[in-house]
């Protein structure tokens, strides 16, 4: 569609306006990929299979409300446009949805604790349903310049990294600041649900949509056959799976960064500077990205990105617990270079990947795509990244922290009442010794004796932090710590590989995407298939993958 007088000018302020949404989308994924886990296995007491099954579960809902929202906000008639009016209604339950994780509820039974996260989860990703889906769309339609959208998506890229890296260096220090991580977590999880809700205001306030009318003769189709008509595109069906590929790689290898600091280089410490030299990279090198994709085009980009990333996870297996901090971050630093291609590409290429389908179909249906890589986004974490780190985790013999103290009466009560076998009585009595009204864990106890300790209490299911409200981290065996490096490396690698094999088959390159569109002015005004040039033909056809006799029905 052509812009005219009634249409504003794209302005930085604007860019800044729509590039304020993903504060969300990037920050609030970021800590629950980071620190989730972690919160439920370490903090909350959940088993770890029983953890990563809820981030899994909550799919099936998902399955269906991301393209149910793209196909509503495809069809929404409002004073305000199709999509943002969805931005007023979710602002408060973004600060809502986002804090319930972080409560932390007092249950008897795994499965209590289990019920009450799945369903924070299940509000949590509907709220950002209900928010990133028409908002994704929006790029498409606020613009139809290749330049402007690439800048738009840029400035969205800015902020999403902008809130991780803030999240990476504001996130562990404001749990630290609690004694109790319990309440750690939730102070946490109050200040960044505020944080992701308000800039809500000023996105809805600095951003508008094209105007657009439906073809007289544009029949609705039924939401299932609209959602599964998206794969009829060719390149979006290689789009969408650069984007599981580059997002997966990215989900596992957060999942498990944690763990593998702590577990296994004993960099704890170490988190909040890897995580912030990681995003901050990512940060400074998406002009390079931008600049190279309005050249050489958007897969160009993707594959110089790629390398990069998998380059610096192949180094990443040579460090020790003696390695110097200085290589850590220089290889943080490679990560994050590489990382931002598989960031920002994939949401790049979004309103290009429309212009295809109504290239196909004559319709702008940015509603339904966005919703498709919102589900795929949240299946790739939620389905396939939280279940299968909890699963392996089990797998490998992960042993959580345990209590660092009891007060007599739970010792007594809770805990040894519990358990019939002598030998695990006495162990329990070796590791903790009487200090006043507790029972604390001896100070020379052994890392053995430990994990020991953590069996006994699995096997009464004993979950929570004790009478001091602290836990001791373990020292894992040896054979879980060298699984645990093999599949931190691995996964990202095999994720990381195959992303770059599929990108050599993406064809939309400024050059094609220009003709594409100058046809579909033509189409729009009435012209005929039978006067399209050869090329023009050959182009609709490689990035359809249909014959242009079928193309704008």
């Amino acid at each position: 569609m052509e812009q005219n007088s009634q249409i504003p000018t794209l302005k930085t302020r604007n860019c800044i306006a729509y590039g304020l949404g993903d504060l969300y989308g990037g920050g609030s994924f970021f800590i629950i990929s980071t620190f989730a886990m972690y919160y439920l296995i370490a903090v909350v007491g959940m088993n770890p299979i029983l953890a990563g099954l809820i981030p899994g579960l909550g799919k099936i809902w998902d399955s269906i409300s991301d393209p149910l929202m793209g196909y509503i906000s495809d069809r929404t008639k409002s004073r305000f446009g199709r999509r943002r009016v969805f931005f007023l209604i979710a602002i408060i339950p973004i600060a809502l949805s986002f804090t319930l994780i972080w409560i932390p509820v007092s249950f008897s039974s795994q499965l209590s604790l289990f019920l009450y996260y799945f369903i924070s989860y299940l509000f949590f990703y509907t709220t950002s349903t209900l928010a990133m889906v028409p908002y994704s769309a929006l790029s498409a339609e606020m613009t139809a310049n290749f330049k402007e959208r690439n800048k738009l998506t840029g400035f969205r890229m800015f902020f999403s990294m902008f809130a991780t890296l803030l999240a990476g260096i504001l996130a562990q220090p404001l749990i630290f600041r609690f004694d109790d991580p319990k309440s750690g977590h939730l102070v946490m999880g109050l200040v960044f649900g505020l944080f992701f809700a308000i800039p809500w205001i000023f996105l809805f306030l600095g951003t508008w949509e094209l105007p657009y009318e439906k073809k007289e003769n544009e029949e609705p189709r039924h939401f299932l056959k609209n959602f599964i008509s998206i794969f009829e595109n060719r390149s979006f069906r290689i789009h969408i799976t650069m984007y599981i590929f580059a997002y997966g790689a990215m989900d596992i290898m957060m999942a498990w960064l944690k763990f593998y600091l702590v577990d296994y280089l004993h960099r704890g410490g170490f988190m909040t500077i890897g995580l912030g030299s990681i995003v901050l990279t990512q940060i400074l090198v998406l002009p390079l990205y931008i600049f190279i994709s309005n050249r050489k085009g958007h897969a160009f980009s993707f594959k110089i990105g790629l390398t990069i990333w998998l380059t610096a996870m192949l180094l990443f297996s040579l460090h020790s617990q003696n390695s110097p901090q200085i290589l850590l971050i220089l290889n943080c630093i490679m990560i994050g270079m590489g990382m931002g291609a598989g960031v920002i590409i994939p949401y790049q290429l979004l309103p290009f990947i429309t212009d295809v389908d109504e290239m196909i179909t004559g319709e702008k249906r940015a509603g339904t795509y966005s919703g498709s890589m919102s589900l795929i986004r949240k299946l790739i974490q939620g389905a396939i990244v939280l279940p299968l780190l909890g699963l392996l985790l089990a797998t490998i013999g992960y042993l959580g922290p345990i209590p660092e103290k009891f007060t007599s009466d739970q010792f007594s009560n809770d805990i040894l009442a519990n358990i019939s076998d002598v030998h695990d009585i006495d162990s329990l009595e070796d590791a903790y010794v009487p200090d006043d009204d507790y029972y604390t864990l001896s100070s020379d106890i052994t890392d053995g004796q430990k994990r020991e300790v953590r069996l006994i209490l699995d096997d009464i299911d004993y979950k929570g932090v004790g009478g001091g409200r602290k836990k001791v981290d373990l020292q894992q065996a040896t054979g879980t710590l060298s699984w645990m490096k093999v599949l931190f490396i691995l996964c990202p690698v095999l994720f990381i590989s195959s992303g770059l094999v599929i990108s050599m088959a993406f064809k939309i390159t400024p050059a094609n995407h220009d003709i594409l569109m100058k046809e579909i002015s033509r189409l729009e005004k009435g012209g005929r298939k039978d006067d399209a040039d050869e090329e023009t033909v050959k182009i609709c056809e490689l990035l359809t993958g249909k014959k242009y006799a079928d193309l704008y029905c």
